[in-house]
């Protein structure tokens, strides 16, 4: 097996330490020099990306960027032009078992036609004072747009892309949610204060979807509920069951890890070793930023 050696471009990220520890499951060699290495993974926040990628995009090696990838649709088809064949975007909800299962359940048409989908993203980092330091970036309008809603609604957007291509996506209307304490401070416009949270309507090729995420639940993590004419399917962290609706209560399908942010990585490092790509290409990542900056102009 040959041994990646793979370089961090940019540190101030949350999930910096998962980066490291993925790394070392794996065995990989970790370089300082992204010249010298196999593959980079791009931290930092999206501003950062926005001017390091083309630089590391012309290296001419994988690059895994953090998400999201750039602040805008717009900056994002800038930094595609310059290799989008060559990035993907950490959007770890895609390799989870039970998100593969819910897809093949889809794709049989286990559940009819599609009648009513709730997903929920969302982490107690608000509350645990994660955004300070090197991540205060996070909350700043101009570096995030969305905020805590965009963060990790991005994550369901790309799951929904990617459960069913063959969709139309569209973001109805949105609402964000600020902490009461930093609502109006002194001196500041009414409605002051960093997105934390929020909520989506959606609209799926017909199929209406209610969209909550963000950094304000304890204790926080994934959720997808949909409903159909043939069943219903729910899927809680990493268990999925299905109800036919035939009396006998759901079965459970897959009973798989909660998500978490280092099966990027993971799936990154499987993709360097010739398995196959479960992360997205440059057509869902630039699909899914259109839809994020949709959200943020909903809750500007």
């Amino acid at each position: 097996m040959t041994r990646h050696r793979i370089a961090i471009a940019g540190r101030s990220h949350l999930h910096l330490a998962d980066h490291l520890s993925a790394l070392r499951r794996h065995g990989i060699e970790l370089v300082a020099d992204p010249a010298r290495a196999d593959a980079v993974i791009a931290g930092g926040g999206p501003a950062d990306r926005e001017r390091s990628l083309p630089e590391l995009l012309r290296l001419g090696v994988p690059v895994l960027a953090e998400k999201p990838l750039a602040r805008s649709a717009a900056a994002t088809a800038a930094v595609l032009r310059a290799g989008g064949d060559a990035v993907t975007c950490a959007m770890f909800l895609r390799c989870e078992p039970a998100m593969g299962g819910l897809k093949e359940l889809l794709a049989a048409g286990a559940l009819g036609d599609l009648t009513a989908v709730h997903v929920v993203f969302s982490h107690a980092g608000w509350w645990q004072g994660r955004f300070t330091g090197t991540a205060a970036w996070m909350t700043d309008p101009v570096l995030l747009p969305g905020g805590g809603l965009t963060d990790l609604a991005v994550h369901l957007l790309d799951a929904l892309l990617w459960l069913d291509g063959s969709r139309s996506l569209t973001v109805r209307t949105a609402a964000a949610e600020r902490p009461a304490a930093l609502r109006r401070p002194p001196g500041a416009p009414a409605g002051g204060g960093p997105v934390v949270a929020g909520a989506a309507l959606l609209d799926w090729a017909g199929a209406p979807v209610t969209l909550h995420a963000g950094w304000t639940s304890r204790p926080g993590g994934l959720r997808v509920e949909m409903d159909g004419s043939a069943g219903r399917a729910v899927l809680t962290g990493g268990v999925l069951s299905y109800d036919a609706g035939t009396g006998t209560g759901p079965r459970i399908l897959c009973a798989g890890p909660a998500p978490a942010a280092e099966h990027a990585v993971d799936a990154f490092v499987e993709q360097l070793r010739g398995g196959t790509r479960v992360l997205p290409g440059a057509a869902d990542i630039l699909r899914c930023a259109a839809l994020s900056d949709d959200l943020a102009a909903a809750v500007s």
